[in-house]
């Protein structure tokens, strides 16, 4: 991808991020890249199109760097105590991040384009909860795991909401870390409870 686009996404991002989806114009995207408006309408049609790359851009880069950071950890579950607690983290990444998830999800009702690969990255975060899952399972015997996917899908709604609580500051990140590694101690508690 070239600079230029990556300039128009990493600007698109910045427009959502200060006024939301729905004041963003391809003119305001433009302005903020330092392009003109004709330049932004050549690499992206429409606005849809435009949101929809510029989300997908974010979350790569999001997922780039839980995919470094991972990579330096070893046992399975501070794996995966690491990847939820990014989510909730003080990253400037993860703040772009969490409010570009929450503006396309309003979006994505009336986007079937938006919505598909929204539900598309959504299930990749939520086999990779169940690849840890599976592999901490697999490191510790003792452990039993009946159903990896629905304890993921717990801990991925409990990061959605306390992402929601911390946009809104009904929540600090230290208490939100706090919350994500008590949850994912109660379900492996779950578990261990299970295999006894």
């Amino acid at each position: 991808m070239s600079d230029r686009v990556n300039g128009i996404l990493e600007a698109a991002c910045r427009v959502i991020v200060r006024g939301g989806v729905d004041r963003m114009r391809m003119s305001d995207v433009a302005t903020e890249a330092g392009v003109s408006s004709a330049l932004v309408h050549y690499y992206f049609s429409t606005r849809n199109a435009l949101l929809a790359r510029a989300f997908l851009w974010a979350d790569e880069a999001a997922d780039a760097q839980v995919v470094d950071e991972l990579s330096r950890i070893g046992p399975a579950i501070e794996r995966l105590e690491a990847l939820l607690g990014f989510y909730v983290g003080d990253d400037e990444l993860v703040h772009t991040n969490t409010i570009l998830w929450r503006e396309m999800w309003s979006h994505a009702r009336f986007d079937d384009e938006l919505r598909e690969r929204l539900v598309e990255s959504y299930a990749a975060w939520v086999e990779q909860i169940v690849a840890l899952l599976v592999e901490a399972v697999e490191e510790d015997p003792a452990l039993m795991l009946q159903d990896p996917e629905a304890v993921a899908r717990r801990l991925a709604a409990i990061v959605d909401g306390l992402g929601a609580q911390l946009l809104l500051e009904m929540v600090d990140r230290a208490g939100a870390v706090a919350l994500v590694r008590d949850a994912i101690s109660i379900e492996i508690l779950g578990l261990a409870r299970t295999a006894t």
